[in-house]
């Protein structure tokens, strides 16, 4: 069914991808000979060239403002298609006054239209349309006081990617009322320089549009400066600054426990007559505590009156077998005993039950002093006790801590303890959903967290 629905997906990408082409060749091959035989008119010739192609504009009657329109519109949901083409349209057919406002309000409509389809459908509309992996650099975004002043500058600056800060600010937890008029001010300023280049090509006026062109291409290679400098590294560099203590989540984040996880509530499910889940079903329903892992497993959840049995018997069985095929990520020992190794405070905090998380550290990372895990009078994460626990015991406090987790639990747990949060891509979840849930720094390895460290204590030498 997956594979199916990726097939689909790939299909009708690569067909919109396909006519966007077919269109951009259709309309250079119709454009240059165009602007060929302009170039050799004489002014009368021109002037009544271009009075004929205004004449013949003009027939198409108000239906011409309508199709421009949607053709703005449609090219921002197409994102990979850039957009001065049309602003250049614009002011070819209608002038910068009227070329501008067109664009523009159309602009608007575009954002608007894509800022409800992202929260009506989520993902499930990013990814239809656009690479979502082009969300790790704007990640930055994510909780930040300044955030609204960072949206506005993406779309000021020609050569950043407009469109896809469009599709990703809606995630940012900004209001979509500020995106839109954010993103219309800000584009003002390009959007009039294409209109105007439009207008100069339809006066006949070939020296204005090179100089034009020229100024667009200038300012847009300062904004991809901008762009490739600045924003991959921003929240990366912020999560440790000012940090001596890490406080890292169990599953997903230090171990791999899915496949003990997947056995144990097969055993339970099967013990108690329900249908078997698969590995990924597993992936996906843990985080939360087994509890809600049980929940999700069985139809009805806690209603179902086997509810409780089943939930015993994980634990029962969970409890003998929870070592038998987990292991530690690769390079997991050696960023523990390296970050100890450089004077970091450290503790595990998990919604796995206590006995399993004191068990499995004290076999795997006997080098982390604090383990604390699910137990009765403790609210589990996202909540901040656990966490709030471990660093009273460290005598360390939020604001020098990091939160290392791989799930949109973890994003939120570090939100409510006040601790920066790094978001691993190793685990129980992708980059696209830890993006998508706010992640405001991803680690794609266990090096990578060091490499941050390191240059972080290189720049405070």
């Amino acid at each position: 069914m997956e594979d199916k629905k990726a097939r689909i997906k790939k299909i009708i990408k690569i067909t919109l991808l396909v006519l966007a082409i077919v269109l951009s060749v259709v309309a250079c091959v119709l454009l240059v000979p165009y602007l060929a035989k302009l170039a050799k008119m004489n002014k009368e010739e021109l002037n009544s060239a271009l009075a004929a192609a205004d004449a013949a504009l003009r027939k198409l009657g108000p239906i011409r403002y309508i199709l421009m329109m949607l053709l703005q519109i449609f090219q921002m949901i197409l994102a990979p298609i850039p957009g001065g083409p049309v602003a250049v349209m614009m002011g070819f057919m209608f002038g910068p006054v009227l070329g501008t406002l067109l664009t523009i309000v159309s602009t608007a409509l575009g954002t608007m239209l894509i800022i409800w389809c992202v929260e009506r459908f989520g993902m499930s509309f990013v990814n239809k349309f656009i690479n979502s992996k082009g969300f790790e650099k704007l990640r930055f975004l994510h909780n930040s006081s300044s955030r609204d002043a960072l949206l506005f500058l993406l779309f000021l600056v020609p050569g950043t990617p407009k469109d896809l800060v469009t599709f990703f600010a809606p995630f940012t937890g900004a209001k979509p009322r500020n995106i839109v008029v954010l993103a219309s001010l800000a584009r003002i300023p390009s959007i009039f320089l294409m209109v105007y280049l439009g207008d100069a090509i339809s006066d006949g006026n070939l020296v204005k549009s090179l100089i034009i062109l020229t100024v667009a291409a200038v300012i847009g290679l300062i904004g991809i400066m901008f762009k490739d400098k600045v924003m991959p590294e921003y929240s990366d560099r912020r999560a440790v600054k000012g940090r001596d203590t890490f406080v890292f989540d169990l599953d997903g984040t230090l171990l791999n426990t899915l496949t003990d996880l997947t056995i144990a509530t097969n055993h339970a499910l099967e013990k108690n007559g329900f249908e078997r889940r698969t590995e990924d079903q597993v992936r996906k329903a843990v985080g939360n505590g087994v509890g809600l892992l049980i929940e999700r497993s069985i139809p009805d959840g806690r209603k179902n009156p086997k509810f409780d049995v089943t939930l015993a018997d994980f634990k029962e069985y969970y409890g003998e077998h929870c070592r038998d095929n987990t292991m530690p990520y690769k390079g997991i020992k050696e960023l523990l005993s390296g970050l100890s190794e450089r004077g970091y405070k450290l503790a595990i905090v998990s919604n796995k039950v206590d006995f399993a998380v004191k068990e499995l550290c004290a076999d795997f990372f006997p080098e982390v002093p604090i383990a604390i895990g699910e137990s009765e009078g403790v609210r589990r994460k996202p909540a901040p006790d656990s966490v709030l626990a471990a660093l009273k015991t460290l005598g360390s406090t939020p604001e020098r801590t990091v939160y290392v987790g791989d799930s949109d639990v973890d994003i939120q747990t570090a939100k409510n303890a006040g601790t920066s949060c790094i978001s691993v891509t190793w685990g129980f979840r992708s980059a696209a959903f830890l993006n998508a849930n706010g992640a405001t720094a991803l680690a794609d390895s266990p090096e990578e967290i060091l490499a941050l460290v390191d240059d972080k204590n290189e720049k405070n030498k």
